[in-house]
This record gives C-alpha cells, sequence and structure tokens, in this order.
C-alpha cells in the first residue's frame, strides 16, 4: 500500500504549526493551574451558568484544572446556543457556526464543555498550519519569524479558549491562501463560513474581489465586450457569497426568528454602537488619563490593552499601506477593513470594545512584521519579546480566568 505524504511546504508547516499550538496549550494550562493560588471571587449571575460552572469545578480532575477556567464570558453563550438555539434574542449577536460545531461533537456523547475546548482547539492547530503555509508563500524566512510573533501576541491564548476566534481565523486564512491560488470560489465558500463564524467575515468580500478583478485584468485581451463582461461577472461573484451569507443571517433573525437585527440587539442588549474610528481612542485615553469618570467603571488593564492593541495596528496597517507593492493587496485589503470595524465598535461609555481581542483576526500584520525584519533578531531580542509578550499573556489570561473583563 502506497503511503500518503503531504508536499514538503505542507509537511513543515504542519510540524511546525503544531509544535507552535503545543506550546501555547502547555503555557496556557500551566498559567491557569495559578487559580488554585489566586481562585476568583466572582460567579456567573445566571442561574444555569452558575450550576455548569459548578459541576466543571466540583468534577473531575480535568474538568476543574483544564475546562473550569476556560468557562467564562462569550463561552457561556456559544455553549446556551450549542444546547438550546437562538432560545433569546440578545443571542443573535453571536452567528451560529462554532455553536454548530459543539452541538455537532456534542452528539457523540462529549460533554458541551469539553466539545467547546475540543472544536476551538481543533481549529487553532489548523489556523496555525494555514498561517505558516502563508507566511512561507512570501518567503522561507519569513514563516517561523511570523509564527513566532503571532504566537507570542499578548491575547494568543484566545486560540486554545472555548472561543471562536480560532474557527473564524482558520476560515480566513483559507480563504485568503485559496484567493492566491486562484481558488476563488473555494475562497467564496470559506468565506462564507467565516461570515457564520462572525459577522465580520464580510470584509472577506473585498480580497476576493480584487482578486476576481486581477485576473480579469490578466486575461481579457482579445475579446469581445460581451464576453469581457461574462467573465468579470464570474470572477467576481464568488466575492458576492459572504455578503449574501450575512444578508441570509440578518434576515433569518428578524423574520424567522422575529428578533429585532442584529445590530439593534447589540445596541439594546450589550450597550454597543457604530462610531467615529477616533471615538473609542479618546475614550480610552480619557478614562484611562482621569479626564473624564465612566458611569460603569471598566477594569483598566482591558482599556489599557485595548488602546495598546490599536495603536500597533494602526501603524503596521500604516506601514502596510505605504509598503502596499511589496505585500499582497488582499491581506493589506482584510487588514484595513478589519481595523476600521475594530475602531468603529464602541461601547455606550465611548470605550473600544475587545480590540485587543479582534487584533488577532488581523493576522497579516505578523506576516508583514515577518517580511520587513529582513534579519533574524539577535537572541537576547527574541528572548525579550518571548518574555514580555508571555508575561502578558499570564496576566490577561489569569484575570479572565478570574471574570475580569480584558477582551
Amino acid at each position: 500500500m502506497n503511503r500518503i505524504s503531504l508536499p514538503a511546504p505542507w509537511k513543515k508547516a504542519v510540524k511546525t504549526g503544531l509544535l507552535t499550538f503545543l506550546g501555547i496549550r502547555l503555557w496556557s494550562s500551566a498559567t491557569l493551574l495559578l487559580l488554585n493560588v489566586f481562585p476568583a471571587d466572582v460567579t456567573p449571575t445566571d442561574e444555569p451558568a452558575r450550576g455548569m460552572l459548578a459541576l466543571l469545578e466540583h468534577g473531575s480532575v480535568l474538568n476543574h484544572l483544564f475546562l473550569a477556567p476556560w468557562y467564562r464570558w462569550d463561552t457561556v453563550h456559544y455553549l446556551d446556543i450549542a444546547q438550546n438555539g437562538y432560545s433569546r434574542a440578545f443571542l443573535t449577536v453571536w452567528p451560529p457556526m462554532y455553536s454548530a460545531l459543539i452541538h455537532l461533537l456534542s452528539l457523540t456523547g462529549v460533554a458541551p464543555m469539553t466539545a467547546a475546548v475540543l472544536v476551538s482547539n481543533l481549529c487553532a492547530v489548523g489556523a496555525l498550519v494555514l498561517f505558516y503555509r502563508m507566511a512561507g508563500d512570501l518567503s522561507d524566512e519569513t514563516a517561523n519569524r511570523a509564527l513566532f510573533f503571532f504566537a507570542v501576541f499578548p491575547t494568543a491564548f484566545f486560540l486554545v479558549a472555548a472561543y471562536s476566534e480560532s474557527l473564524f481565523i482558520l476560515l480566513a486564512a483559507g480563504c485568503l491562501l485559496a484567493g492566491r491560488q486562484r481558488s476563488l470560489w473555494l475562497a467564496g465558500f470559506l468565506a462564507s463560513l467565516a461570515v457564520l463564524t462572525r459577522l465580520q467575515g464580510i470584509i472577506l468580500s473585498l480580497p476576493l474581489l480584487y482578486e476576481g478583478i486581477t485576473i480579469y485584468c490578466q486575461f481579457r485581451r482579445g475579446k469581445q465586450w460581451h464576453v469581457r463582461l461574462m467573465d468579470l461577472l464570474k470572477l467576481a461573484s464568488p466575492a458576492a457569497l459572504p455578503v449574501l451569507t450575512a444578508v441570509s443571517f440578518v434576515v433569518y433573525v428578524r423574520f424567522c426568528l422575529r428578533y429585532p437585527w442584529p445590530w439593534e440587539t447589540l445596541s439594546i442588549e450589550w450597550g454597543q454602537h457604530a462610531g467615529w474610528p477616533w471615538e473609542g481612542i479618546i475614550g480610552n485615553f480619557t478614562s484611562l488619563a482621569g479626564i473624564r469618570l465612566l458611569e460603569t467603571p471598566i477594569n483598566p488593564l482591558a482599556q489599557t490593552t485595548d488602546l495598546a492593541a490599536i495603536v500597533f495596528l494602526l501603524i503596521m496597517v500604516g506601514l502596510m499601506i505605504k509598503d502596499w507593492r511589496e505585500f499582497p493587496v488582499p491581506y493589506i485589503l482584510y487588514t484595513a477593513a478589519g481595523l476600521i470595524l475594530i475602531l468603529t465598535k464602541i461601547d455606550n461609555q465611548g470605550l473600544l470594545v475587545s480590540a485587543s481581542r479582534y487584533s488577532l483576526s488581523l493576522f497579516p500584520v505578523f506576516l508583514y512584521a515577518a517580511v520587513k525584519r529582513h534579519k533574524q533578531l539577535p537572541p537576547w531580542a527574541n528572548l525579550l519579546v518571548l518574555a514580555l509578550g508571555l508575561t502578558l499573556q499570564a496576566v490577561l489570561m489569569v484575570s479572565f480566568a478570574r471574570w475580569i473583563w480584558i477582551a
């Protein structure tokens, strides 16, 4: 029997991505053991969530040490959707993809919380492999540096949390990679799944449209106008898939479930709205500086990390746009559009919303950082970046697990 072997670039990507995942997984698990020294003193107000947490914390050693610390914040709602569907209107701000996968895995007899962690962790492996492969397409030297920068980013632990981060990044990376390889319909399908994971996936239409127009411009010569028009429509059609998917979901919520539009729910139930791009930056800065007081206090750590993430993204996206001839334009379009979405999602106190966590989904910035770092960092600089990144991860992780909102 012939053995199935992966091409060399994919073999290296799988190996490196898996090792990186194991590093993140081991570091996060070891860090969260600190909860045995600094236990959380807050419990959910929702009775079913409080019961689930109690079962995890007083269950087996595996549940207590490695599952209970992740049963926090949005995870509670993902599991609610997985078990009960959209039983309440406020849940419709989360599209169904991640919860549906949890539900499907639960049908095999796996406990819902275990299923949530398994889905996110398997997707994390896939996301890291695809990310490495994307970086390797730019240059061999880029891949390891890019994965290093990505893995030590302060909020990288969300890749292994029971959140939709890793699933969204897996689908977005797959879409961008398929687009680069001119598999536009595959890219459009993956973009649609990304939208069903997070509505922000609609921005994948931009790189898909660019890829389609680029191909059209290369092969339009020597054809009659109506043939060229049909070619353009065919090449641009995949870019419409994520838009149609997003429209279908919001129409389903409004007219089938008979709930408010998701953006209305976001405003009414979650106290968030669309604002000017500078509103959240000014809000975070003025509240941290004590220039204005907040009606509902927000942890300064969350405000600081969000503000730092936005400054980082603004610098990186500005440099990417400046170097647009040297870096793939589809990656720039995706990142710039994603940054605009992050900047315009504001809470009703005028603060940024989860900017540091959403920064992970703009992963091309780490590719760009690796590309522009032409020479390897000296050993001491690598160690400094590693130490700083892992320290910040530990602080944010323990805060997250102690029910302190950080992203």
